[in-house]
């Protein structure tokens, strides 16, 4: 016969759970917050290169070479 899990031992798992759930949210909340300064650090460097390429002159990069670069990898 199966011995029946203790009140005691249910307590010490989702003790542990709740930790584990805890290192998960700090992880996901990290993980957003870079994603969030690259998208904005993307934005800022998109910018400036596009007011260079204005300022020299400069024909912007089209999606079509971009298309080109990555169809050759």
């Amino acid at each position: 016969m199966k011995r029946m899990t203790t009140l005691k031992v249910h307590e010490r798992r989702i003790t542990s759970l709740e930790g584990c759930v805890t290192d998960v949210k700090e992880i996901l909340t990290s993980h957003s917050e870079s994603i969030y300064r690259l998208e904005r650090d993307n934005i800022a460097n998109r910018l400036g290169i596009s007011m260079i390429l204005e300022r020299l002159d400069l024909p912007l990069i089209t999606e079509e070479q971009i298309d080109e670069v990555l169809d050759a990898r």
